[in-house]
């Protein structure tokens, strides 16, 4: 910018909205005849709400050591606006497009074919031990994507970014097959994609993400249909997986970077997080209701080696920038859709089934991307999707059971 060294960056995903969910936001908010329930749309209050007190409150960033950011009134227009397209239009748009079961249907399933082809780029990768995509940033002039390693294997990334990210993806996707499957005749075809999410996992060697997918397998079981007998055999399913592993090549490995269990491999990142917790709750309690935005400086006992204090905590993170106040809106945004996408689910367990399970794998997967937000950081983009999910599954639902029935 002229005048200016720096606006905002400007990535594939805000290209994305900008030429893709802009124009569409834009129709639907022109369109008198897309509408939402009033208790849906306090939903999108509750997002507003947060993304504005996140852009004027945050913590600051670090210039050099010890000399955070000052933020001016200008920085926080530009998160605004970024924080608004990020966040609030890819919310906007899934909320109120997916105006049919098909479309649900379709666009988790538009999802979960691109991360099962991810998935077999990362058993790729970390058979052969060779990122397929290490080069593409050096070829466009820019710096080479950096080989991460995890107990001497290389954590494979595909076109993701980075493992965390892959696994993520991975997690959620999987979540969403374990509701398509069902549609799926083929005993092989089921069994193959599970493979491929499964070792994708494995291969990213992203612990937070396969807390995730167990997280998300096993409330997928609980919030379906007959919960307490699937839970049951999703538990025992599990057993039997692990079991498998194991006592497959792949068994002492997998041991060897599970904390609690006896692993050892990179138990440093463990007890990073347990000092982050710690040091960070004592900030937090001394600034609870809107953070403390120069908490970096209070914690120069967490710096790493590469001279950075990781805040690997999504929760922890909030807490830190808006306190309590900017925790309840992002809590509330969220309870308040997987509540009525509960609802929803329940009353429509006996008379459509199909309908209760997509119900289920929705909320399930919001589960698990909280309990991936607590084990490796913030990821708003995804939970703000799923969210949106949920508000067009229940408005589908509405119509389809009724009001009374979910009221």
């Amino acid at each position: 910018m002229i005048g200016l060294s720096y606006l905002f960056d400007l990535d594939i995903n805000l290209l994305m909205v900008f030429f893709l969910l802009t124009p569409a936001a834009w129709r639907l908010w022109r369109n008198k005849n897309v509408s939402r329930a009033p208790d849906l749309k306090v939903l999108d209050i509750f997002l507003l709400a947060y993304c504005v007190l996140t852009a004027f409150l945050f913590l600051h960033p670090e210039v050099a050591r010890g000399i955070l950011m000052q933020a001016t009134f200008t920085d926080c227009l530009r998160r605004t606006f970024v924080l608004f397209f990020s966040l609030f239009i890819p919310y906007f748009v899934i909320s109120r497009t997916s105006t049919s079961r098909a479309a649900i249907q379709d666009m988790i399933a538009s999802f979960s074919i691109k991360c099962a082809l991810m998935g077999a780029v990362a058993i790729f990768e970390g058979a052969r031990h060779w990122l397929l995509y290490g080069e593409l940033l050096s070829r466009w002039g820019m710096t080479s994507t950096t080989y991460l390693s995890r107990g001497g294997d290389i954590r494979a990334m595909a076109s993701a970014g980075h493992p965390l990210s892959l696994g993520y993806s991975l997690a959620v996707a999987f979540g969403f097959w374990l509701y398509l499957q069902q549609n799926v005749q083929s005993k092989v075809s089921r069994l193959s994609i599970t493979g491929v999410f499964i070792f994708g996992l494995l291969a990213a060697y992203s612990r937070g993400p396969w807390v995730g997918a167990v997280v998300i397998f096993l409330a997928f079981a609980a919030l379906g249909p007959r919960g307490f007998s699937k839970v049951f055999k999703a538990t025992a399913g599990l057993l039997v997986l692990g079991s498998g592993v194991a006592i497959s090549p792949l068994g002492d490995k997998i041991a060897r970077v599970v904390p609690y269990f006896g692993g050892t491999v990179d138990i440093d990142n463990v007890v990073y997080r347990e000092r982050l917790l710690a040091t960070s709750w004592q900030i937090i309690m001394d600034h609870p209701w809107f953070g403390d935005q120069e908490a970096l400086l209070k914690m120069e006992e967490l710096r790493q080696g590469e001279g950075i204090i990781d805040l690997m905590n999504g929760f922890v993170n909030i807490l830190l920038a808006n306190g309590f106040v900017g925790l309840s809106l992002f809590v509330l945004f969220i309870v308040f859709g997987s509540f009525k996408a509960l609802k929803v689910s329940a009353a429509s367990a006996k008379s459509d089934p199909d309908l209760s399970k997509l119900g289920a794998c929705l909320v399930a997967c919001i589960f698990g991307s909280l309990v991936m937000m607590w084990a490796g950081g913030l990821i708003d983009m995804m939970t703000c999707v799923l969210v949106g999910l949920t508000v067009a599954y229940v408005d589908v639902g509405r119509r389809l059971i009724g009001d009374h029935f979910t009221s």
